[in-house]
């Protein structure tokens, strides 16, 4: 029995400008923007090594940027969305997804899957910690592929010959979110990439990479979290030297133009850099409405 995939509310409303920019653009083959955020994280490693000891749970930087995310997803609505044959509708549910390693080798090269946090806007950083570390866990302990969170999806395109598969998953990508119909046949759990997919470079020495949308996924952001490294940084008129991260961000530019984008960055930043406290993005709010 078909099923409705991705949990949608009521269309949003657009300008005559997003309506053109919707129709011109398509997803992830030139509709992508990305900028690159470098951001001080002396006092958010402080932060994170703290509720790591009060929680009794690993609280990483990952971690730490989906969490800051997901409170902007919640300020921002009209950022989680779900684009359907040219059309936005706001999402009910703010869904990350986190690619991990599986632990498995496939042709000299680790296999990815991804763990998804569902309603993360609402989640605390340790619960954030606590499902990725036992999802992550849990597929790395059992023997089998069969309980990876994406084995159905992939035992299927595995048996496509070359040529069909491409088509293949362009298929599964329309029906699950151009017609927004979800059957357990694909192998998937409901939403199972989210509106936002993260990545971790970091733990792979990289400063940085530029991530692209995974363009039959339905997310409108794809995120990059690099690796900590020294940098001079001008300090109170002051060069000292300091630890900072690259969070590289792709958005679909059919739904945010450099007007949105910039306030929706400013709080990112914001929040990043004050350990999530919501009380200090005023300021940021009355200087953005200038």
């Amino acid at each position: 029995m078909w099923g409705t995939n991705v949990s949608v509310g009521g269309k949003r409303t657009s300008s005559t400008w997003r309506k053109i920019s919707t129709a011109s653009w398509r997803p992830s083959e030139d509709s992508t923007i990305t900028v690159v955020l470098e951001l001080p994280v002396s006092d958010v490693k402080k932060f994170l090594k703290n509720e790591s000891l009060s929680s009794g749970t690993r609280i990483t930087l990952t971690h730490y940027v989906g969490w800051v995310l997901g409170k902007v997803m919640g300020l921002y609505p009209e950022m989680n969305v779900l684009v359907r044959r040219d059309q936005i509708f706001f999402r009910k549910e703010v869904n990350f997804s986190f690619l991990v390693a599986s632990g498995r080798a496939n042709h000299d090269s680790e296999d990815l899957t991804g763990v998804l946090v569902r309603n993360i806007d609402q989640k605390s950083l340790a619960e954030i910690a606590t499902v990725l570390d036992g999802q992550a866990r849990a597929v790395r302990d059992v023997e089998s592929e069969e309980s990876e969170p994406f084995a159905g999806l992939k035992g299927i395109v595995a048996k496509l010959p070359w040529p069909l598969m491409r088509y293949g998953l362009r298929l599964t990508g329309f029906i699950l979110f151009q017609l927004n119909l979800w059957r357990r046949f694909f192998g998937l759990e409901k939403d199972a990439f989210g509106s936002c997919m993260i990545t971790s470079v970091g733990m792979l020495g990289l400063k940085l990479a530029l991530p692209r949308i995974y363009p039959f996924s339905g997310n409108v952001l794809m995120v990059c979290v690099g690796a900590v490294h020294e940098k001079a940084l001008v300090i109170s008129g002051k060069v000292e030297v300091g630890e900072v991260i690259n969070v590289a961000i792709a958005a679909d530019h059919r739904v945010v133009d450099g007007y949105g984008g910039a306030q929706i960055l400013r709080t990112f930043e914001s929040l990043f850099l004050s350990m999530g406290d919501l009380n200090k993005l005023e300021p940021v709010r009355k200087e953005i409405a200038k």
